[in-house]
């Protein structure tokens, strides 16, 4: 009898809700934002830690760093830095990244020896802009492998601070012993960072320019990190191949990934507690369309009351309506959120959601349907029967 009772109930409440498409729909929307909030920022930390995770490195892993003293000349590591590093117990393996231009060599002119930058004029994306002050571009450009372009600075230093760069011209020039001549003086002046000492063809660059890295990776046993970051800043700052034009020190992988965490932590609380807020304000909503259901059902409530209803039946009726609308609201949000995570997938984006924070945003909005169709069923619990059939 009860379960004939109870089945009744749940049809009549979805009559009603059929009947108050356009009410219901906006009670779903509401409820299904909040979920799909909840669900999407908890699964974007989830990635966001993996990410950092991944990029940061484990505990037995050691990123040195190297600080150039110039400004405007970019040192780094070598494959003898590596070997140097690979000697030092407790070190398992040594790995060379390069994330952008950072290639250096030795160049002697007219018996001036000096640590310089080079890049080609592919590398350079500024072609329209290198301002020639002598000689000619043609060489470079046709890939001539025994010319070159220096700066307006270096070409100064050979010439002993004087200007008149055509005599620089034709002249020859020895990067990492290997001879070339020089074609033409460009200006860097205005914007040195943008330019380097040296612009060469790719020929050149592939055979005579070795490759310099921007940060070392150190695998370590795991023991004694404290004695091996000091064991490996001292020998690269003691016997490094830059160590005479910058500083090498050991980058704090676990404190960057810790305080990283912890402001995706302190980010992801946040917009929590912005959906739980989305959520607490489509209660409301809740709430409006029950009373607004009573409102318009007054007289049928008056009728069902003098054919025995009871008010816990009244009662009942609604506080099962509410739980529906939050509850369809809240399945509409998490299949929305599951369509955004598979789309994600398709551009790299791994936004998994997991099976623990589906229940958990499915049994919030229970709770919520249960508690803000308290009072409205309450109220229409305790109607009047006369006045609601003469209403």
């Amino acid at each position: 009898m009860t379960k004939t009772i109870f089945y009744k109930t749940i049809k009549d409440v979805f009559r009603q809700i059929s009947r108050r498409r356009f009410k219901s729909f906006m009670t779903f929307f509401s409820i299904a934002i909040a979920t799909v909030t909840i669900l999407l920022v908890a699964s974007s930390n989830s990635y966001l830690n993996t990410s950092l995770d991944m990029q940061l490195g484990p505990q037995s892993e050691l990123s040195v760093n190297y600080t150039s003293e110039n400004s405007n000349k970019k040192y780094g590591f070598t494959n003898e830095d590596k070997e140097l590093v690979n000697k030092i117990s407790g070190v398992k393996s040594v790995k060379l990244q390069s994330e952008g231009l950072s290639r250096q060599l030795v160049t002697k002119m007219f018996s001036n020896q000096s640590q310089r930058t080079v890049r080609s004029l592919n590398e350079v994306k500024i072609n329209s802009q290198l301002s020639l002050l002598s000689g000619t571009l043609t060489d470079i450009q046709n890939g001539s492998a025994t010319s070159v372009l220096i700066s307006d600075e270096l070409a100064k230093q050979a010439l002993k601070g004087k200007d008149n760069f055509k005599k620089i011209i034709g002249e020859n020039i020895l990067l990492n012993d290997k001879t070339l001549h020089i074609a033409g003086v460009y200006y860097t002046t205005s914007d040195p960072n943008l330019l380097p000492d040296i612009i060469v063809s790719q020929k050149p660059l592939t055979t005579i320019v070795p490759k310099s890295y921007d940060t070392m990776v150190v695998k370590t046993t795991g023991e004694n990190e404290t004695l091996l970051k000091y064991l490996v800043a001292n020998q690269l700052n003691k016997n490094g191949s830059n160590k005479d034009f910058g500083r090498y020190s050991i980058i704090n992988n676990q404190k960057a990934l810790a305080e990283s965490k912890s402001a995706a932590n302190a980010g992801q609380f946040m917009f929590i507690m912005i959906g739980g807020v989305s959520l607490f304000v489509a209660g409301f909503g809740v709430m409006n369309a029950l009373y607004g259901s009573i409102s318009e059902r007054k007289k049928e409530i008056g009728i069902r009351r003098s054919l025995g209803a009871t008010p816990w039946d009244i009662q009942l009726s609604f506080q099962i309506e509410g739980t529906i609308l939050t509850v369809i609201g809240s399945i509409i949000g998490i299949a929305i959120a599951l369509i955004i995570s598979g789309i994600g997938k398709l551009f790299d984006v791994s936004l998994t959601i997991s099976l623990g924070s589906v229940l958990i945003s499915f049994i919030l909005a229970i709770i919520i349907g249960i508690i803000f169709s308290y009072i409205p069923a309450i109220k229409a619990s305790t109607q009047n029967v006369i006045e609601a059939l003469h209403d």
